[in-house]
């Protein structure tokens, strides 16, 4: 009786968990929320003109609303993975430098100002 309790409370919180908190899990690691808010925008573009026209037969009001919300989600998740992957090339082309060059042009390099006249000019 007790393992059947525990199984249905385990179940509970696993549904609880896919119905609520996964997209907020997901959203939070690497560029997921970039794909979910592009995805959202997509859903948006299709299920807003259904939803207004269900409420008060006005397609033309919710497909405006549709395309809004997916022009802003998609230029906001572009703009975002954009960014995250001029962020990666850079890094692995910095690492890249660093392990091509001479030892003497990195050490060159890494020398710091003697003082913050040298460091405005140079």
């Amino acid at each position: 009786s007790s393992g059947i309790n525990a199984e249905y409370g385990v179940m509970q919180w696993v549904n609880d968990i896919k119905s609520s908190q996964l997209s907020s899990i997901l959203g939070g690691v690497g560029p997921m929320h970039s794909f979910i808010q592009l995805f959202s925008g997509v859903v948006d573009l299709v299920y807003l003109p259904v939803q207004q026209y269900r409420e008060d037969g006005r397609i033309v009001k919710g497909l405006q609303r549709g395309a809004n919300s997916f022009t802003h989600s998609t230029a906001v998740s572009l703009l975002q993975l954009t960014t995250k992957l001029f962020t990666s090339i850079q890094c692995v082309a910095e690492v890249t430098y660093d392990l091509v060059s001479p030892a003497q042009i990195r050490r060159d390099s890494l020398q710091h100002p003697a003082d913050m006249r040298q460091g405005l000019v140079n």
